[in-house]
């Protein structure tokens, strides 16, 4: 018995060492994954390897505590759930950059997830499970960040059945990749183009990613009913994120940190009806813009980072058939602080934070996590990992 339980032991030692490990301080303090301390504060993060020639949703099927659904191929919905939450509860970043829908009126990345194709992802770091305190409400389920890699130039060229065709370039920090498939059925065309890039120059590093999508919306038929051909319905989708990343260092003791980006998105829907008169007619669109700006200023000798977030969205819906039209707009300041305490080897993370909405009353929130190795083992406040 004890032989077979040191072989069992040896083997979750082997799966933990390939496909969980902890950020590294580098990778906490460039893609942001973390707390608002980020190099202080030990967080475990799920590590994949990501194929980047497909959807990015691809790379997350195989991930325990996800689970990624696509329906009608290519140009139907795609949803990932995080711990059995919802898909719009699990939050997106690219490059430590949140990906929303500014379009959506829930401010969620739900729209992103099955149109989203950057070639030159290399990378998919999870962090399952609740994570608002430090990520905000939309990371109720858990956080995926997709980390770039395009300093080696390579291209690709891809054709499979459907008549589909795929081809990519990148190097140089550029990223390129276009889909195109006429899909399973007549009518279900698709097509998409993704660019991005990553360029560094002195304490900055600036990414931006640009997506578009056209495609027929030809419904699969319900349960007993025969197929029909939805000749007429068809969807667009523009999207893109601008951001900046600045690090640098105020005397010994000071490090700043500031991330901003601009995102926007276009969404448009038309239904009209078919050749045989079925359907109905429908043209509408939902278009959003959000800028996100986040400064975090850390004092290295106590250990100690306060810092400051705000985030304006503006939103439009609007029926082109009914000629109506709907807007908003709304801001928020968030205001945090953190410390950390070590006292031999218990260490013990301290947050605290204030939430100042436009519309809605102000609140506040509280965090502590403690951590202590124990031989091979870390216990979090929340999890047990094997390293």
């Amino acid at each position: 018995m004890s032989a077979i339980r040191k072989i069992a032991a040896a083997i979750l030692v082997m799966a933990a060492n390939v496909s969980v490990s902890l950020a590294s301080e580098t990778e906490s303090q460039h893609y942001l994954l973390g707390s608002l301390n980020q190099k202080s504060c030990i967080i475990p993060v799920y590590t994949s390897k990501a194929d980047s020639t497909n959807p990015l949703t691809d790379s997350l099927a195989f991930i325990p505590g996800l689970i990624t659904k696509r329906i009608n191929g290519l140009s139907g919905n795609t949803s990932v759930r995080s711990r059995g939450a919802r898909s719009i509860d699990s939050k997106l970043y690219y490059n430590g950059y949140g990906l929303s829908d500014p379009g959506d009126a829930q401010g969620s990345s739900n729209p992103l997830w099955g149109d989203l194709s950057i070639y030159g992802v290399d990378k998919v770091e999870v962090l399952n499970g609740p994570s608002s305190s430090v990520y905000g409400s939309r990371a109720i389920g858990g956080v995926v960040n997709f980390v770039p890699n395009m300093s080696s130039p390579q291209a690709f060229y891809e054709y499979g059945t459907f008549n589909t065709h795929k081809q990519g370039f990148k190097g140089y920090g550029l990223s390129f990749m276009r889909t195109d498939s006429e899909g399973f059925d007549e009518h279900d065309d698709y097509s998409n183009m993704t660019l991005g890039g990553v360029h560094p120059w002195g304490h900055n590093e600036t990414t931006w990613v640009y997506s578009e999508t056209d495609a027929y919306l030809n419904n699969p038929p319900l349960l007993g009913m025969e197929d029909t051909d939805d000749e007429n319905d068809s969807r667009e989708y523009r999207t893109y994120l601008v951001g900046n990343r600045f690090i640098g260092a105020i005397g010994m003791d000071y490090q700043l940190t500031n991330s901003t980006h601009l995102s926007s998105s276009s969404r448009r829907f038309s239904f009209n009806p078919n050749s045989d008169g079925m359907g109905f007619e429908s043209d509408g669109y939902f278009q959003g813009q959000a800028i996100n700006s986040r400064t975090v200023l850390e004092y290295e000798a106590w250990n100690l980072s306060i810092g400051h977030e705000y985030e304006h969205e503006w939103l439009k819906q609007a029926s082109i058939t009914a000629d109506s039209k709907d807007e908003a707009d709304h801001y928020t300041n968030v205001f945090m602080a953190e410390k950390e305490l070590t006292i031999a080897n218990l260490s013990a993370l301290l947050n605290a934070s204030l939430n100042h909405p436009e519309h809605g009353e102000s609140f506040e929130s509280y965090g502590l996590r403690l951590s202590h190795p124990l031989g091979q083992f870390v216990v979090s406040s929340k999890r047990v990992y094997i390293l």
